[in-house]
């Protein structure tokens, strides 16, 4: 269906590249079915966008940010619909009406996408070349690009998203990059084709401080080289403000204010606004007794990964990971682990808990050396150890409702003497960190990003003992 507007309108129209008008985007899950009433996580938001401009929509965890930026490329979940007067409008054409096939067309190509999750974004089946190369094969021409052209062409976009050693990442599996390499990986496959419109959701989320303002003077770099317009979802206020030329922000599914950067920044009008510019973590780590009790100890602990090639599969390299770290926590102390992508932090996270072998150092829980208990005893230790991962979904089964994950771990661990007391811790956790008890019965795909993240935390505080987690 095709929009028909008024000289004037139509004016204003080809000035822009995207109009939203009162976008409301209702989800009906298998509950709502039975007669309830369906959830709106986004209501009559309406901005526009204009040829070589950068709009970010800020706002907290689940404010409708992500749903917003998904409805432009019908890339809803199962059970969403929008309300009638919606609109989307891209070229004359309302997305919001178009077929599946015509939006295969546009999807890459004119409006493309960095999600926020690179993890379950990237197939684990394919290495990172042919995700790459799908884009050329779909959205570019041979007469541009020739398919002897490919290899040089992924070589380039990589080294544009400042990947080092891409020789290794071009020919790499998901699963043996650190999160921040599947991050940049993600941003390369979306410039793949070149697209007119880039709709960044959280995309620095994973990076390092260094690469972050890397990458986002590369977006901006890219931006002005190509003439994109960037759509670009952030919590972060600091990013919005640095990269944005107007901002719109978003509270509970509703647009409460838009405008100028600046004048935003300057002189907001709405309350939430004025809260969000005005919150700046003042929180001091509480003082550690110095005679207090070890908890962990690691000693000269180093990881090198085994590079296997040829028909017999012999190690030809020995890759350090991690090499020669000692660290000491004492009861009640925290301590950071700061470092660049790829340097090593989730690998020696992973070796404290037992998920990654160490070549060789000692780990000691509570005085206990992990790598000297049988499976049994490590099994035990979990209840005084865990982890929250980088990447929330891919930790959760999406088959599962939260209230089966969050079960699993206690059942294994023998939390909780009857269902009823495991139900209210796991009432209490959510609660604590902000999410409805009820939402426990909800699917892993029907939250946010930070909502997933808060449910991970939840899985992993409900098995500890004493202790919290890595």
């Amino acid at each position: 269906m095709q929009n028909t507007h008024s000289p004037e309108v139509a004016e204003v129209l080809r000035s822009e590249v995207l109009r939203v008008e009162n976008l409301t985007t209702k989800l009906y899950t298998h509950s709502t079915s039975r007669g309830e009433d369906a959830l709106t996580p986004v209501r009559n938001v309406s901005f526009h966008l204009n040829p070589g401009q950068t709009l970010s929509l800020l706002g907290e965890s689940g404010s409708g940010k992500s749903l917003t930026a998904l409805s432009i490329l019908q890339l809803l979940p199962w059970g969403a619909t929008h309300a009638p007067e919606s609109h989307i409008l891209w070229q004359g054409k309302d997305l919001l009406s178009l077929p599946e096939i015509e939006l295969q067309k546009i999807r890459g190509k004119d409006i493309a996408m960095i999600f926020q999750e690179p993890m379950t974004s990237l197939n684990p089946i394919f290495r990172v070349h042919e995700q790459i190369e799908e884009v050329f094969s779909r959205h570019r021409s041979r007469r541009t690009l020739p398919r002897k052209s490919y290899k040089n062409e992924v070589y380039q976009l990589l080294d544009a998203v400042r990947i080092q050693n891409v020789k290794r990442v071009y020919s790499a599996y998901p699963h043996e990059l650190s999160g921040g390499m599947r991050q940049r990986v993600m941003i390369a496959m979306a410039l793949a084709g070149k697209p007119k419109i880039l709709i960044a959701d959280e995309p620095t989320t994973a990076l390092d401080v260094i690469i972050q303002s890397e990458i986002l003077a590369l977006l901006k770099n890219l931006q002005t080289e190509l003439g994109m317009s960037l759509l670009f979802i952030t919590h972060d206020l600091k990013i919005a403000a640095k990269i944005s030329d107007d901002i719109v922000v978003m509270k509970q599914g509703e647009v409460v204010e838009q405008g100028r950067t600046t004048d935003l920044i300057q002189h907001p009008k709405h309350a939430y606004t004025k809260h969000l510019f005005s919150v700046v973590p003042k929180n001091k780590p509480a003082e550690v007794e110095t005679d207090a009790a070890e908890v962990l100890s690691v000693d000269n602990l180093s990881v090198y990964f085994a590079v296997r090639k040829g028909i017999f599969r012999r190690i030809t390299e020995l890759i350090p990971a991690v090499e020669d770290v000692s660290l000491l926590i004492r009861e009640g102390e925290t301590l950071g682990l700061v470092g660049e992508s790829g340097s090593g932090k989730t690998t020696l996270a992973k070796a404290i808990l037992a998920l990654q072998k160490p070549t060789k150092g000692e780990i000691s829980l509570l005085g206990t050396p992990m790598f000297r208990l049988s499976q049994r005893k490590l099994r035990q230790m979990r209840n005084e150890i865990q982890i929250i991962f980088q990447d929330p979904f891919s930790s959760m089964d999406p088959r599962m409702r939260v209230i089966d994950i969050l079960q699993e771990g206690m059942l294994a661990l023998g939390i909780g003497s009857d269902a009823n007391e495991r139900l209210e811790r796991m009432d209490h956790l959510m609660q604590q960190v902000g999410l409805n008890p009820d939402w426990k019965y909800r699917y892993p795909h029907q939250f946010s990003g930070g909502g997933a993240t808060k449910i991970v935390y939840c899985a992993c505080t409900q098995c500890l003992s004493t202790f919290d987690c890595v």
